[in-house]
């Protein structure tokens, strides 16, 4: 991963097609202001400043325990910030539950497959369009004509996102059957529901093969250039983040240490040694998990450790609408909301 400075980089101009996309769509800059995360005492986050403007395909990157995910779950309402805030236009994520955050716009497909393997593709992906139903248990339960046609034309739009990702031909197929790349794109696809204006890619190319990663890098160009979305993506492939990346903002033991175009983040001096190496200890999520246990144990709870917000395997639709997998954690109290 050292020699990424010779990876070739995307051309940082935004089209006039994809900016007239973005405008129509109504998206909001990402603005994260000096936010702080901090687990015991393990600073995670360290006073963190970057800002993701409309259209663009933002990347963060950094060595094993920068703070990316930290960052990642702090902007999607996982973990509390001890300082600043996360604003996407005139809405506050930081001050809203995890459960609030897809209908401010902000949609989020997961580093590890939180798909329901036995349920098929259009299933997974109605899940996506959860916080949009109107309808309630009972209405639904009651076929009621109105709600019959809402289903109707959520599944119509669900099978239009999955067409639009060349999926369509496994609307019917369980998830658990398709191959790794194909999970990857229901994944996104599901995350897309939710109509979202940012799209949240935690590592999208973890586990794929190099061709199953062009293809990825090709789809996610597409997702902005077509749909008009504003797309942050955590990666530690170099070639896929250097080739479709329009800025970048680096991290190293939860401070920023570099913010700019792909050309100049590959010249940047103080990238180039964090990712030959560093002389302090890496802020691992083990070591993030042993000091919430230790603490935990100290205080005589039981809390689930802050580093397990989402586990392997299914999700209920709450969660993977609103782009997240457990109950906001304090990183000072350990407590849920």
């Amino acid at each position: 991963m050292s020699d990424f400075s010779s990876t070739e980089t995307v051309d940082p101009t935004i089209s006039r097609a994809t900016r007239a996309a973005t405008e129509a769509l109504g998206v909001p800059a990402l603005v994260v202001d000096d936010v702080t995360v901090q687990f015991g005492g393990i600073v995670a986050l360290n006073h963190v400043s970057f800002t993701i403007e409309p259209g663009t395909i933002h990347a963060l990157i950094g060595p094993n325990g920068a703070g990316k995910s930290t960052c990642f779950n702090a902007i999607t309402g996982v973990y509390r910030t001890r300082t600043g805030s996360v604003t996407f236009g005139d809405a506050v994520l930081t001050k809203l539950p995890a459960s609030r955050i897809a209908s401010q716009g902000v949609g989020r497909a997961f580093q590890n497959l939180a798909l329901s393997p036995s349920s098929t593709v259009l299933d997974n992906v109605m899940l996506g369009r959860y916080h949009l139903t109107k309808g309630g248990f009972f209405s639904a339960a009651l076929r009621l004509p109105w709600t019959m046609r809402e289903e109707r034309r959520h599944k119509e739009r669900a099978a239009a996102i999955c067409e639009f990702l060349g999926i369509s031909q496994f609307l019917h197929t369980p998830a658990g059957l398709l191959p790794y790349g194909v999970q990857k794109r229901v994944d996104i696809a599901r995350a897309l529901a939710c109509e979202p204006k940012l799209l949240m890619l935690d590592e999208p190319a973890a586990g794929m093969n190099s061709a199953e990663t062009d293809n990825l890098a090709e789809l996610i160009k597409d997702v902005r250039d077509e749909i008009g979305v504003s797309i942050m993506l955590v990666e530690h492939d170099m070639s896929l983040v250097m080739g479709v990346a329009d800025h970048i903002t680096v991290l190293d033991f939860g401070k920023r240490i570099a913010d700019g175009v792909p050309s100049e983040i590959q010249q940047d001096e103080a990238v180039i040694r964090a990712y030959l190496g560093a002389e302090e200890d890496e802020i691992t999520d083990e070591a993030i998990e042993a000091e919430i246990a230790a603490e935990n144990a100290a205080a005589g709870t039981g809390d689930i450790a802050a580093g397990e917000h989402v586990g392997t395997g299914t999700a209920d639709a709450d969660d993977v609408s609103s782009g997240a997998g457990a109950s906001p954690v304090d990183p000072e109290s350990e407590k849920t909301r």
